[in-house]
């Protein structure tokens, strides 16, 4: 083998090494970011106001501290395909990852109140 084609092939691991490291510290972060704000069960209510999206009940969840983050909650949404939220009240548990949770909002059956402010 010459020395450019092994220069070349060390080159190419090396990159596919970078990527695969790249890919799994993504996921990791990722699967993270959508962990249970709490490790113990934490009762909370929050509302689903009418027209809100998944981008508004994301950043919601998270200005009330019941999620880690808004983008990874928005992000798994999209990627569940979740986005046909039920207005109301809800009593969620900080002890849910952000799937739960979403899926959760989804379920008319889960609505405490109707009454929305």
């Amino acid at each position: 083998m010459s020395k450019k084609k092994t220069k070349t092939s060390k080159i190419l691991i090396t990159l596919l090494l970078l990527i695969v490291t790249l890919a799994l510290g993504s996921f990791v972060g990722f699967k993270s970011l959508t962990a249970p704000k709490s490790e113990v069960s934490v009762p909370v209510n929050f509302i689903v106001r009418p027209n809100d999206n998944l981008t508004t009940i994301s950043n919601n969840l998270e200005s009330q501290e019941i999620i880690k983050s808004a983008l990874a909650t928005k992000l798994a949404g999209k990627i569940s395909g979740v986005n046909n939220f039920v207005e109301g009240a809800f009593s969620l548990d900080k002890a849910w990852n952000s799937d739960e949770i979403l899926v959760y909002l989804t379920n008319p059956a889960n609505v405490i109140s109707n009454e929305v402010s």
